[in-house]
């Protein structure tokens, strides 16, 4: 007897020596964005030690859990099919960490509030939250079994959802804070340290700009891209005669795909993401669609969409078409050709609904927007992201015209993150997750002009080969001064183009036929082109853009016949291009006029021989303008003061825009003249002086 006594005696001692449970709170904040309005936030996971275990077949003691806030709460309601009126959130409350596949949601008894636990036993360790107020919710009857003094439990709250858009202040960007309070079934309170905790430094999510075609700020309140009517394609878009709507990340994980199994090859896919205290960046939170269908917990933390980014055109154009690409088209971060990182989606004004792919409608990648009374509006959703780098997104846009029937005008444009924040409609029960306020107000910027007239400096054109101003000829190559340009050296590969080096040419002649312009090459101010071979004579007029901005307009004269002869350094003047033919009995060997002396950087005369080959030499000269002449015999040439006949004067067989002009044999009264003048007259127009050696 004295032995049960002393057992007894023993064991109250052991349980007056145990410290009541306590807790200490162990998160740490995250960053989130201040425009959002559900925004995800910290978990808030609290160290509870201390307090007497429940003895097998024991009940474990239930808390009631209080999570409060210094902005709303918008963990989603959630639907509930067996207890109508149920009044659960999202927010969820896991205890000691369970992993997936040992994760067990409370469904308590018809009638009941809880889901009783009893020590040496399993049961759920998932429970639902119930919104208290705006800013508050609490989870109430949860089992918590306490460790002991030499056990630990951890409580972990997550799909946490508040709204730091509202905290927006002078005083610096929105911290959300908050604060949790654990209370006993008979309400006395358990020691919580750290229980009020920052949780969310909240910074602007997105910073926008628009760029032009080549990735240029086009200046301060200054449209992207100005185009006269001309300019606009007929049909297919054109990205070098378009602009770019550039996106980047506030900071590193602003942008968020829907789900970890979001990618850019199924956008639509998703699987749980149910793992205790894993920082995925996604929109969607702890996510376990093994959870029962009739709590609505299924659906806990699952979030409607990616994030979105919204573009939204006013005040467009009478017969202007916008188009859009469909995905990223560039981007200084992650940038992969093949693997998009956002996606066109249909979407509703807010810039929400269901993802719906947007097909490209041409092969370029083009979407065509739908205009409704000068207005237009596109929205991608982000399918990749690397929350480890500041990223940043560029989408195209171009224009066509209906029927070249366009009005001249300004267009604006506002961007935003989407979804954007607005009232529900009266078929909605809840606010799409994610959702964002604009935190102020948007004032549409510049975004595209038509006009009659491009602004800038004047452009002149002249001879390719002669440097002469007064006219070019249709098909004859010229050469277009653009004041202030300083683009790089490039030349076309081949055939001329009609974007070199980030310059478009456009022509429109006497009647108003308008061209592309092809380009041989750029340097700096000057840009050599081919003149519309299909050009009526009178006077033109040039349009230039660089780098998807205009870059200098100018008027010129077409004539039918423009002779200019090119010179071997390029200048209009100096030693003749082209070769001296000696025959001899059919057989003929060619030799250079001119050779390049790299010391002095000169091109010197190289002397012809009259007296070689049996047969004559001959003389092949280049140039450009005269291979519209009406008969060879409206061809004179003289060299030295000699006339010598003209064989051929025609365009090049090979080389675009230039003409060539055959001449010989070469009297012999011209033996020894040294360096002799050549002059070219076509149909009474005098070309620019070459000059040739002969021996």
């Amino acid at each position: 007897m004295r032995t049960f006594v002393l057992l007894l005696i023993c064991a109250s001692v052991s349980g007056w020596a145990q410290s009541p449970m306590a807790c200490k709170r162990v998160d740490q904040p995250m960053t989130a964005r201040a425009e959002g309005v559900s925004e995800l936030i910290s978990d808030i996971v609290l160290s509870c030690t201390g307090g007497v275990p429940a003895g097998k077949g024991q009940r474990v003691p239930e808390y009631q859990v209080l999570v409060t806030a210094n902005t709303a709460i918008l963990s989603r309601e959630l639907v509930a099919t067996v207890f109508p009126g149920w009044g659960r959130v999202e927010a969820l409350l896991l205890v000691d960490e369970p992993q997936m596949e040992s994760q067990v949601a409370c469904e308590p008894e018809v009638g009941e509030e809880s889901c009783p636990r009893y020590g040496g036993e399993t049961g759920a360790n998932v429970f639902q939250a119930r919104p208290l107020q705006e800013n508050a919710i609490v989870f109430q009857a949860v089992p918590i079994d306490p460790p002991g003094d030499q056990g630990e439990r951890i409580v972990r709250i997550t799909n946490l959802r508040a709204r730091p858009s509202a905290l927006l202040s002078e005083d610096g960007p929105p911290q959300v804070t908050t604060e949790v309070s654990v209370f006993q079934w008979d309400g006395d309170r358990v020691s919580v340290d750290n229980a009020n905790r920052l949780s969310a430094r909240a910074l602007p999510a997105v910073h926008f700009s628009v760029r032009s075609a080549f990735n240029e700020d086009p200046g301060a309140d200054k449209p992207a891209l100005v185009l006269t009517p001309s300019l606009v394609p007929k049909t297919d878009p054109d990205a070098s005669r378009g602009f770019l709507l550039r996106f980047a990340e506030g900071f590193s994980s602003a942008f968020r795909r829907r789900n970890i199994a979001t990618s850019g090859f199924d956008p639509t896919f998703i699987v749980s993401q149910a793992i205790p205290g894993a920082v995925l960046q996604t929109e969607t939170g702890f996510f376990n669609d093994t959870f029962p269908k009739e709590s609505g917990l299924n659906l806990a933390g699952l979030a409607d969409t990616g994030t979105r980014l919204r573009v939204v055109f006013t005040n467009i154009p009478t017969g202007v078409q916008v188009w859009v690409s469909t995905r990223d088209v560039a981007g200084s971060t992650n940038y992969d050709k093949d693997s998009p990182r956002a996606l066109l989606t249909y979407a509703d004004l807010q810039g929400g609904g269901p993802f719906s792919l947007v097909n490209p409608w041409l092969e370029s990648g083009y979407a065509q927007l739908y205009i409704d009374g000068a207005s237009a509006s596109a929205t991608w959703e982000v399918v990749t992201a690397d929350p480890s780098r500041v990223e940043d997104l560029y989408f195209s846009v171009a224009l066509t015209s209906q029927g070249g029937n366009l009005r001249t005008g300004a267009a604006l444009l506002t961007a935003t993150i989407a979804p954007v924040d607005a009232p529900l409609a009266a078929t909605e029960t809840v606010q799409p997750t994610p959702a964002f306020a604009q935190l102020v107000e948007l004032v549409p910027q510049p975004a595209f002009s038509i006009v009659n007239t491009l602004p800038g400096p004047r452009a002149t054109v002249s001879n390719a080969a002669s440097y002469s101003a007064s006219a070019v000829a249709p098909g004859s190559q010229a050469l277009l001064v653009v004041p202030g340009m300083n683009a790089s050296p490039v030349e076309a590969e081949g055939d001329p183009v009609t974007l070199l080096g980030g310059v478009t040419v456009t022509m429109i002649d006497s009647v108003g036929l308008g061209a592309a312009c092809k380009i041989f090459s750029v340097d700096g101010a000057t840009v050599r082109f081919l003149v519309d071979p299909r050009a009526r004579g009178g006077l033109a007029v040039v349009n230039v853009t660089y780098q998807g901005r205009p870059a200098a307009t100018g008027t010129f004269s077409i004539a039918t016949i423009a002779p200019g002869l090119f010179s071997a350094a390029g200048k209009g003047q100096g030693v003749a291009r082209g070769e001296w033919v000696k025959t001899n009995g059919g057989t003929q060997v060619a030799a250079p006029l001119a050779a390049f002396d790299p010391a002095s950087g000169e091109w010197n005369a190289s002397p012809v021989d009259v007296t070689a080959g049996t047969d004559g030499v001959f003389l092949t000269l280049y140039g450009t303008g005269f291979r519209n002449r009406r008969a060879l015999s409206w061809v004179t040439v003289e060299v030295g003061g000699v006339n010598v006949a003209p064989t051929f004067a025609e365009a090049h067989p090979d080389l675009v825009g230039v003409d060539q002009l055959n001449i010989g044999p070469l009297p012999r009264t011209l033996v020894g003249k040294g360096l002799v003048d050549v002059v070219l007259s076509v149909e009474g127009k005098l070309a620019n002086r070459v000059q040739v050696l002969l021996k």
